[in-house]
């Protein structure tokens, strides 16, 4: 497996068993402002964790099993794949809006794409609204660029945010499901 999708898996892996280990509590029909705070820690990690994907589906050097193996974690990471992004794959382009799941198909097609993504400070809208769902925003500067030789080509920066959503979804534990809080990602704009 490859190096980049096992540390991705392990860290998914570890922040859950500390949610799990830390007296986290998932079910409930509201949300403290701590726990609220730790979801927003989420939002932020499944942020990163999607442009771990991003870059894992356009190494050339990962077997096409692991892309696509990618392709499903991202797009388990949204709300719906119809979530939309927007975003400019090539040099000259004006950033065009596209479902998340046309964009990962575009990363895991045959002809690949050359681009490189970095995203960094990332900050959270602290305006969480709250209802029977409570919805946030992740505001970061986004990079996207391609090489040519060994300089870069800048496609796309500058501003981009994330909303994201936290609601009671059913989820299955061995033979019983329940109703847990989890944070999604929705769409990805240029504000």
């Amino acid at each position: 497996m490859d190096s980049l999708l096992k540390d991705s898996i392990m860290k998914d892996s570890i922040l859950k068993v500390d949610f799990a280990n830390s007296g986290f509590e998932f079910e409930g029909d509201s949300l403290s402002p701590e726990r609220l705070k730790a979801f927003e820690v989420r939002a932020t990690q499944k942020l990163k964790d999607l442009y771990d994907y991003f870059r894992m589906m356009l190494d050339t050097s990962i077997e096409k099993s692991f892309k696509l193996q990618a392709k499903q974690m991202m797009l388990a990471l949204f709300e719906s794949p119809e979530s939309s992004i927007v975003v400019a794959l090539d040099e000259g382009d004006k950033p065009q809006k596209m479902t998340v799941s046309d964009f990962a198909n575009k990363l895991t097609s045959a002809s690949p794409i050359n681009l490189k993504f970095e995203i960094e400070k990332i900050r959270t809208n602290t305006e969480i609204e709250k209802g029977t769902i409570y919805k946030g925003e992740l505001i970061y500067t986004q990079t996207i660029y391609r090489m040519e030789g060994s300089n870069p080509v800048i496609i796309q920066h500058g501003a981009t945010k994330v909303k994201y959503v936290i609601k009671r979804i059913k989820k299955q534990f061995g033979n019983t499901q329940k109703e847990v809080w989890e944070v999604l990602l929705g769409d990805i704009l240029i504000p």
